[in-house]
């Protein structure tokens, strides 16, 4: 049963970061805990970051700069986007950053501050606000596994976890910011349609004599600027250019790096150069699943 089990979650956490290599609107935010120490790692595709850093320093020009200065410039805006309250009250910061640039790019950071007595945390990423419906699968460490929870525009990117004595975890439910959102719509609705109808005089049938009020032009002007703000998207721009920007050569362990104006395509041997259980036992880069 327990085999069973670690087939099962090794399938899962296959498939998600499978599925955060190749589209830069996923990414995945892993968070555990061994003995008192805590840890973060989050992964994406290498255009989701390229794309956000572009956006932050539209000034520089990313074909020149070094991979170390990128490595920096990543592990900077990465962890100041993910931001941990514990107890509602205590911050928690991100150290010790380490990156590894790649097709699939991944961060890892030392999360310092969690304190013993740990009973509510809140988390919440903003690591790639220009990317329209990008969504995070967060995984919690619940006893020698992992539970999955979605951040996304429906909850503002943003989870609340409560603690009981026995240290068992269980989400706390937020308030949906869209339903927020439709609540101020319907108001400012409700406000303009009524004074409309105490202004319209029902003895005249004139609708020459129809007043409408200062008060009504500014619900009705507010509805509108709140429409335009909902509907408004921020896409990403395309390139004609076939060539490929140099920045994409920093990328560890590609065999090949093309484009077709529109897509850059990036290839790989799939094969990972550190120990795996997934290599044959005869393979010098075999090594026994630790069960951690």
């Amino acid at each position: 049963m327990n085999k069973i089990k670690i087939a099962v979650f090794i399938l899962a956490c296959g498939i998600s970061n499978y599925l955060s290599a190749h589209s830069s609107q996923i990414s995945t935010i892993t968070i555990t805990k061994k003995d008192s120490a805590w840890s973060l790692h989050i992964s994406s595709s290498f255009d989701a970051f390229y794309y956000e850093l572009t956006k932050k320093y539209p000034q520089t020009d990313f074909n020149k700069i070094s991979k170390e200065l990128l490595t920096d410039l990543l592990i900077k805006e990465v962890g100041n986007s993910i931001s941990m309250i514990a107890n509602k009250t205590g911050k928690i910061v991100l150290q010790n950053g380490a990156v590894q640039v790649g097709h699939q790019t991944d961060l890892w950071f030392d999360i310092k501050g969690v304190p013993e007595d740990l009973k509510q945390l809140s988390v919440q990423a903003h690591t790639f606000p220009s990317i329209t419906q990008h969504n995070y699968v967060l995984l919690m460490p619940r006893n020698e596994t992992y539970e999955k929870f979605i951040l996304g525009a429906n909850n503002d990117n943003a989870m609340n976890f409560e603690w009981n004595d026995a240290q068992v975890f269980k989400q706390i439910p937020m308030e949906s910011k869209n339903s927020l959102v439709y609540f101020g719509l319907f108001g400012f609705v409700a406000l303009g349609v009524s004074i409309l109808l105490i202004n319209f005089k029902t003895t005249e049938m004139n609708f020459k004599k129809l007043k409408i009020s200062k008060l009504a032009l500014g619900a009705i002007a507010a509805l509108s600027m709140m429409s335009c703000s909902k509907t408004e998207d921020t896409t990403t721009p395309t390139t004609a250019s076939t060539e490929v920007p140099a920045v994409y050569k920093k990328i560890y362990g590609a065999t090949s790096i093309t484009s077709d104006g529109t897509w850059i395509y990036i290839k790989s041997k799939n094969l990972p150069d550190h120990k795996s259980v997934y290599y044959p036992t005869s393979n010098a880069l075999y090594e026994a699943y630790s069960g951690t």
